[in-house]
């Protein structure tokens, strides 16, 4: 958030550099503008009432193609993205895991985005979290890393529940206490679409191959 305590005039030049900066942040989104009676000028892109703010600029999407799960969720993945093939190849081949499953979990996870941060704190393109990250040895804010260290997390999770990729799948998403507790996949909506869409995902990518 970017705030004044006296009122602001801002150049056209300025206010691009601030919207460059909101939309290159973690937290991407529409961005809003806010007056206050003393003059003080808010910009934000994580408006926390809409109702007292002004739509300032609109972010401009790319298409995606969606899957809405049962609980009513939808899931978005990008329709093609290659950027990251020679990383995922590279670790899915040091770990024996296919990449296309590397590749299922990332779309789901980020979309690619290598900015993602999720409400709970997970990180970047793989969706780490910061303590997962600091055991694997990576920086979960490099885009190689992050993939080094989630594709080495899911074939940690893999050997773990001796592929089993349900149970692999579940750890990933709902951490590998919670399939232990129920030996399998947890009665979690969240996780158990998680499992299924992944697997549809990958099964339609093999199919394609």
């Amino acid at each position: 958030m970017i705030t004044s305590e006296k009122t602001l005039i801002f150049s056209s030049a300025v206010i691009s550099a601030l919207i460059v900066l909101i939309l290159t942040s973690p937290c991407r989104a529409d961005i809003y503008k806010q007056v206050l009676s003393d003059g003080t000028i808010y910009f934000t892109n994580c408006p926390s009432d809409k109702s007292s703010m002004k739509l300032y600029m609109k972010e401009k999407r790319r298409p995606l193609s969606k899957l809405r799960s049962s609980s009513g969720r939808t899931y978005n993945f990008k329709l093609s993205n290659k950027k990251y093939d020679h990383i995922i190849n590279e670790y899915a081949k040091a770990h024996g895991i296919d990449p296309l499953l590397i590749k299922c979990v990332m779309e789901l996870e980020s979309g690619y985005n290598p900015l993602a941060l999720s409400p709970k704190g997970a990180i970047g393109l793989m969706q780490l979290m910061p303590g997962t990250a600091d055991i694997l040895g990576v920086n979960p804010w490099d885009e190689e890393e992050n993939i080094k260290g989630g594709t080495k997390y899911l074939a940690d999770m893999l050997n773990r529940y001796n592929w089993d990729i349900d149970k692999a799948l579940a750890a990933y998403n709902a951490g590998p206490g919670a399939v232990d507790k129920w030996g399998g996949i947890p009665p979690y909506q969240e996780t158990q679409d998680y499992v299924r869409i992944i697997k549809a995902n990958y099964s339609g990518k093999v199919r394609n191959q």
